[in-house]
């Protein structure tokens, strides 16, 4: 009989802790709440534009076996990547979603972008029966590793004098790493990195008229990006020949890139690029531009989701269709993808 009340009693705490979900708190009340308890803190940071930070809260944060053992082991925290900018530059791992374990006075003890389900799970079980002594040592472990990145960077950093032979030196180096079938930088995943752009056009005009074929290849695969039917480009491909884009648009890489098109029609004096420019500043300017408050927003999210982070529509579901069948798919689901009104 003792038994079997047991397990009802365990049952019921476990059903009541699933029902009840993670109890996400922000940073500094579950940084306090670790301390006095003298527990680890599970950190989620996140975006509301990113794809996987939608997987992972639809998969990883509604499993079963990981609500409860986040509610019983550790204290919750969850930042919002963007409105919290200093606490993203400290814990970030790499990316977003970033899924970060603590110790109670916040030093990091491990971490990792997204975690599938099982992942998650055994990451759990192991740092939650971990002794003082051995987290200790991956604090410790993980100061070694900031201090020699941030030597190393500092290093790479180190000011130079910018003479012409250094920047030739410099675009021997961009024709060596250069992607000379999809324009930009090999290898993947594909961002439209401004920097190598306006390196680019300035060597063009000042320096060497046979850099034109590397400018217009980047040009033209960082076009690959924009979004023909509604406008704004994409923040990045997912593979070298910049396909399968991730679907999100901030409002930083809309202003950027078209003002990128704009300076590279006023030096090559081709059309298409001022055509890329308007697209991309006309999506700001319709979806992302509070005209009462004479700001703007802060991103188009990658998916559509509802008001609780539901998945709903995957971005690859949506934003691969013309413009009407995108409308028909808003009307069926009663949701459009979120315009993040953070400015």
């Amino acid at each position: 009989m003792f038994k079997k009340l047991m397990v009802f009693l365990l049952l019921t705490l476990y059903v009541k802790a699933f029902a009840e979900g993670i109890k996400w708190l922000d940073f500094e009340t579950g940084l306090k709440k670790a301390k006095e308890e003298k527990k680890l803190i599970l950190m989620d940071i996140y975006a509301e534009w990113c794809h996987w930070c939608n997987v992972m809260e639809n998969s990883t944060y509604r499993d079963k076996e990981v609500i409860e053992l986040i509610n019983r082991y550790y204290i919750p925290v969850r930042v919002n990547a963007e409105k919290f900018p200093n606490i993203n530059k400290k814990y970030n791992q790499g990316g977003l979603p970033s899924t970060v374990f603590l110790d109670w006075d916040g030093n990091i003890i491990w971490g990792a972008i997204y975690l599938s389900p099982e992942e998650m799970k055994k990451k759990l079980l192991y740092f939650a029966n971990l002794k003082k002594d051995e987290i200790k040592r991956f604090v410790e472990r993980n100061k070694r590793k900031s201090k020699n990145k941030f030597l190393k960077l500092k290093k790479k950093l180190k000011i130079k004098n910018v003479s012409v032979s250094y920047i030739d030196k410099t675009y021997k180096y961009v024709k060596i790493k250069f992607d000379y079938k999809n324009g930009g930088f090999k290898g993947a995943p594909k961002f439209p990195k401004r920097d190598l752009a306006y390196f680019l056009i300035l060597y063009y005009k000042f320096r060497n008229d046979k850099s034109k074929d590397l400018l217009e290849k980047t040009l033209n695969g960082y076009a690959k990006l924009i979004d023909f039917e509604e406008g704004g480009i994409y923040r990045y491909g997912v593979y070298q020949d910049w396909s399968e884009p991730h679907y999100e648009k901030l409002l930083r890489e809309q202003a950027e890139v078209s003002i990128l098109y704009f300076n590279a029609y006023s030096v090559l004096k081709d059309e298409k690029y001022k055509k890329y420019g308007n697209i991309i500043l006309k999506f700001a300017k319709e979806k992302l531009f509070n005209d009462t408050e004479k700001l703007f927003y802060n991103s188009q999210g990658a998916d559509i989701v509802d008001e609780n982070g539901t998945l709903l529509v995957r971005g690859e579901d949506y934003f691969i269709y013309p413009l009407e069948k995108r409308r028909g798919i808003e009307k069926r689901v009663g949701y459009s993808p979120n315009i993040e009104k953070h400015y």
